[in-house]
């Protein structure tokens, strides 16, 4: 029915019944949007007679026609599988979909914003804003792999939320992109040259800790960055505190999902009998944190050892 399909998009008719399987009846709609555009409606009905769809027929959306383009997007499963008889198929599927649309004007519209405020900075000078941001908000960033030299400027970026958008930058693209990011800009200055001052101190925070070799966020990123969360579902912690060495199983995932200056939960330790020996260790109120871990194994293989860490003499500075 593919062929069968595309006349009827082509033609002058608002409206059309296709039948399938056995006494299955889908009536299409065809809703001029623009001379570009065309919104698609459908309804599904069963009938052993030639009729019609009843007169309370509700029907739902199924897409939109591109004439320039002679291509439907977003096509709803009746379309695809019961008019046009095609298998799902992610890619073409996607690449046709509201979604795939939706992110592409969005990267459209947010690269146009980032080059109007590279070309403009102007435009942020009559702002006092001063950032308050501490260390302690750069260090998911630190242990993530951001540097001062790569960490981007961040602020809030444009969205799209309608679908009359996803057809204006259809049928209007370059002219539209240009129109919706200055209208972005002008609207969401403020926020922009708060997002651009943050990202500057961001980057200033995350010098510092790079030119502070003994800082304690090195270590924590090197026990982050030892375990594989796919591969290990718990390590081997070796811990030494208050002059006492502990060793437990620990899970990986309470390793690498935390903000990094928080302590860590005690009651995570895999086995009661070792919370029973921490506390007894360290006393009931102990805190665990990642400076107290020395050594972590996952099997016979070391993933990180404390390079200033002697057993014999414990911790050396």
């Amino acid at each position: 029915m593919k062929d069968e399909l595309y006349e009827f998009l082509k033609s002058d008719d608002t409206n059309k019944i296709f039948k399938f399987k056995e006494n299955y009846r889908a009536m299409i709609l065809k809703i001029p949007y623009d001379d570009r555009i065309d919104i698609l409606c459908e309804s599904v009905s069963y009938s052993t007679q030639d009729t019609l769809p009843g007169i309370n027929i509700k029907y739902e959306y199924a897409g939109f026609y591109d004439k320039e383009k002679d291509e439907i997007f977003d096509k709803s499963y009746l379309i695809r599988h019961c008019i046009l008889e095609k298998d799902y198929d992610y890619n073409e599927d996607y690449l046709l979909s509201s979604a795939y649309l939706k992110k592409e004007l969005e990267n459209d519209v947010n690269n146009a914003i980032r080059q109007h405020i590279s070309d403009s900075p102007e435009l942020f000078e009559d702002f006092t804003y001063e950032s308050n941001l501490t260390e302690k908000d750069v260090y998911v960033d630190f242990v993530e792999g951001k540097t001062s030299e790569n960490y981007e400027d961040t602020y809030i970026t444009y969205e799209c939320f309608s679908a009359n958008e996803i057809l204006e930058y259809i049928t209007n693209k370059n002219d539209y992109i240009d129109e919706v990011s200055r209208d972005f800009i002008v609207q969401k200055l403020e926020k922009i040259n708060m997002g651009l001052v943050d990202s500057k101190r961001k980057r200033e925070l995350l010098k510092q800790i790079e030119n502070d070799e003994g800082h304690k966020i090195h270590k924590i990123k090197s026990i982050v960055n030892s375990v594989d969360l796919e591969k290990m579902k718990t390590v081997t912690l070796t811990i030494f505190k208050d002059g006492i060495e502990q060793e437990f199983k620990y899970p990986t995932f309470s390793l690498r999902y935390t903000e990094y200056y928080n302590d860590l939960y005690t009651y995570d330790i895999i086995s009661p009998k070792d919370r029973k020996i921490f506390k007894e260790n360290y006393g009931n109120n102990a805190d665990l944190n990642y400076e107290d871990i020395v050594k972590i194994t996952y099997g016979k293989n070391i993933l990180y050892e404390d390079k200033n860490y002697n057993k014999e003499v414990g911790m050396e500075l």
